[in-house]
């Protein structure tokens, strides 16, 4: 027994693993990785998170006299059956609007929080309601007016906003497609995506960075559609990254202490 060393105790050599700490730290791993897997099984349990601030999906499609009646129907089932779908939740992670345009632009549906059930009814029925125009083809114009309308709203209050196209042609009325894009990117929407259907469409207009999707004909649309919106709102980590986060985490509290000598 040493000078300083408590009666009863036993003295350890330096660098010996001092076991009674050792414990504490096995126990302290238990409880952090059961709060972890308890935490896990709650957000899938209840399958919705909290989100600090919405995504904003802009859709803009074509109704210009290129597209037939049948086509026309086609698409607009495939933006109904889509947004009437599950991949759109009402967990107020998102904020839609929609626009369709031919040489002028008409506001579908108003840029509305999806929180429950009867906003996204409210959205489908909008689609359903809408009639075709026909005439000319104005991308540009339709880009403008749906980011002027995110834009109004304060871009700081969404995770991102993007506006998203759907046309079966080219832009031949209004402002060009592309200076429209380039200036709602420059003052701040994430992207202006584009979804051509059919061999005429053309989706080259839209900026660097921001995504285009095909559809072969208006039959393949919805397919098209439903990949392109999860896409674009597709932002929870996956079940497995979220368990690796977590193992990493539990780790760093089970390290050994050693016992000063």
């Amino acid at each position: 027994m040493t000078n300083d060393q408590e009666p009863g105790t036993v003295a350890e050599a330096p660098g010996e693993i001092h076991f009674t700490s050792f414990q504490g730290e096995i126990e302290m791993f238990k409880k952090n990785l059961f709060s972890y897997w308890m935490l896990v099984v709650i957000l899938t349990s209840f399958g919705s998170f909290a989100y600090a601030k919405p995504i904003g999906l802009a859709l803009v499609l074509d109704e210009s006299g290129s597209i037939s009646s049948t086509n026309w129907d086609l698409q607009v089932n495939a933006y109904a059956n889509v947004l009437n779908s599950a991949l759109i939740a009402t967990d107020g992670s998102l904020q839609i609007g929609v626009w369709k345009f031919d040489q002028s632009v008409e506001q579908v549906f108003a840029p509305t929080l999806i929180d429950d059930a009867s906003d996204k009814t409210a959205l489908v029925a909008a689609i359903n309601g809408m009639i075709q125009g026909g005439g000319s083809t104005a991308i540009g114009d339709a880009v403008t007016t749906a980011f002027s309308a995110f834009n109004a709203l304060g871009l700081s209050n969404f995770e991102k906003v993007i506006i998203d196209v759907s046309t079966d042609g080219v832009s031949n009325f209004g402002s060009n497609p592309t200076t429209a894009s380039n200036n709602a990117i420059s003052n701040g929407a994430s992207a202006v995506n584009c979804i051509a259907i059919g061999s005429g469409a053309n989706c080259n207009w839209n900026p660097v960075g921001s995504l285009d999707f095909f559809a072969t004909s208006f039959s393949d649309f919805e397919d098209a559609l439903k990949v392109k919106i999860a896409t674009e709102i597709n932002t929870i980590p996956e079940p497995a990254s979220l368990a690796l986060l977590g193992i990493g985490l539990a780790g760093l509290g089970f390290t050994r202490r050693r016992k000063r000598a």
